[in-house]
């Protein structure tokens, strides 16, 4: 039989226990909060320094930018004999380095757009953009304002696929809070809200925000028909992508209209 004194011993103990088990637990959710806390204050591994101004950064966005038109509109390309369209070139490839993408993305890309867009307005947070190419996988990361001088990386990491259908789907697997991984739906849920408040002044039509969180989600394709119109009455057709060791492969045909 068990005395009321061994019955208030033994509560005392169990008090202890849960004191101490709650010590624990507090000690180590602290140390994780503080290590989570750093790693979204710190940019992911893959993460460059590059400097806009640098002549040999604006040489290198030019010779990409300059490759990939002459590869574009090329016109001695062999025509495939088995294709059902009216006329088609043969497959061909093009590489473009993670350097290379980054030096055009962050020298070239505004202005490129500003010129395409009459009504385009660069997101005053926006202060960089950077790619990644490994395992098959893209990387996007944007470098976003916070506050007068502190920033913070967000990236975003996908596997570009092209099904039987020709479309391109990119849903993004992860998500990442400077080095901190996320899980894609637990900021995809809320998706509409944030890129609203990035792009607001860059977008007019928020139904092309809805159509791109679709995309991100997986639920729909970023691209029914990934294709480039040259203005010559020809077109070149994404065939497929494959991101690997810093290289994005893409192979595509050049067909007309």
């Amino acid at each position: 039989m068990t005395t009321p004194r061994a019955k208030s011993s033994f509560f005392r103990r169990l008090r202890r226990w849960c004191l101490a088990l709650a010590l624990v637990i507090a000690f180590f959710g602290g140390i994780l909060l503080v290590a989570a806390w750093m790693m979204i204050r710190q940019s992911p591994g893959w993460w460059r320094q590059i400097d806009p101004a640098d002549p040999a950064v604006v040489r290198a966005a030019e010779e990409i930018e300059n490759d990939l038109v002459n590869e574009f509109h090329r016109a001695d390309r062999p025509a495939d004999a088995a294709t059902d369209a009216r006329w088609a070139s043969e497959p061909w490839a093009l590489a473009l380095s993670a350097p290379g993408a980054n030096a055009w993305l962050n020298t070239r890309l505004r202005p490129w757009l500003e010129n395409q867009y009459d009504d385009f307005s660069w997101p005053e947070d926006l202060l960089e953009i950077q790619v990644d190419f490994d395992a098959g996988r893209i990387v996007i990361g944007l470098r976003i304002r916070r506050g007068r001088e502190e920033s913070q990386v967000l990236a975003a990491r996908f596997v570009p696929r092209i099904p039987d259908d020709g479309s391109l789907w990119v849903q993004v697997e992860r998500v990442y809070l400077g080095r901190l991984p996320m899980p894609a739906d637990w900021v995809l849920g809320d998706a509409d809200q944030r890129l609203s408040r990035l792009l607001d002044d860059a977008v007019d039509d928020p139904g092309e925000l809805a159509a791109l969180t679709a995309a991100l989600a997986g639920r729909s394709a970023l691209l029914d028909e990934p294709v480039v119109r040259l203005g010559d009455g020809r077109r070149v057709r994404v065939l497929s992508i494959r991101a690997d060791r810093g290289l994005l492969e893409i192979i595509c045909r050049t067909e007309l209209e």
